[in-house]
């Protein structure tokens, strides 16, 4: 699943229903990791949106109603944000985020990691300040699994079990180009399984 500024689509292969997201008034980011289906939900998909090749352009992450054809930005207004992702429940929605105008368009770094509830309110981080960058939320049993990447670019794999941060994998080595336009596309090079 892939979008560069164009309309996307899937099938339901259990009803072969099909549902397009058409490009109206917002653009969807490239790359999977801006395009997550919501678990346990059959109209609703968590998305990063924006118009702008490169990621550090405004961008908004929210959830996209397929049934009413709308997009509801969850990520607080004075955030730039991505890697949208929702708890299995659909109660907890995650992102990555920086503070807007805190890097130039074209890089994404500087990052934090966000949770706010699905239906609306206060973002919470939940990644504090550093000289590292925070990516690509994945909540698993009652954890959130996140990509760390340093100031060298190594990258390693963390988790919250158990309240604080704690790395379970490091220097994870990329084999192919995962960086365009100021996004890391981190499907390339680590995919979580639940």
């Amino acid at each position: 699943m892939a979008a560069d500024g164009v309309s996307l689509g899937w099938v339901d292969v259990k009803t072969s229903k099909s549902t397009i997201i058409p490009r109206t008034d917002f653009a969807l980011l490239p790359f999977d990791g801006n395009v997550r289906i919501i678990e346990n939900s059959t109209t609703k998909v968590a998305v990063s949106a924006g118009f702008g090749k490169n990621i550090g352009e405004d961008k908004k992450a929210g959830i996209y109603d397929t049934e009413k054809k709308a997009f509801n930005p969850i990520s607080d207004t004075n955030l730039v944000s991505a890697y949208p992702a929702t708890s299995a429940d659909g109660k907890t929605f995650y992102y990555s985020a920086m503070q807007k105008g805190s890097a130039k368009a074209n890089e994404f770094k500087g990052t934090r990691l966000y949770k706010v509830p699905a239906a609306g309110g206060k973002s919470d981080k939940f990644t504090q300040d550093s000289d590292f960058s925070d990516y690509a939320p994945v909540p698993v049993n009652g954890s959130v699994l996140f990509a760390r990447q340093a100031k060298d670019m190594s990258l390693s794999i963390w988790t919250t079990k158990g309240g604080e941060p704690k790395k379970i994998a490091d220097n994870v080595k990329a084999l192919t180009n995962y960086y365009e336009y100021g996004y890391y596309n981190f499907d390339k090079i680590f995919t979580i399984h639940k």
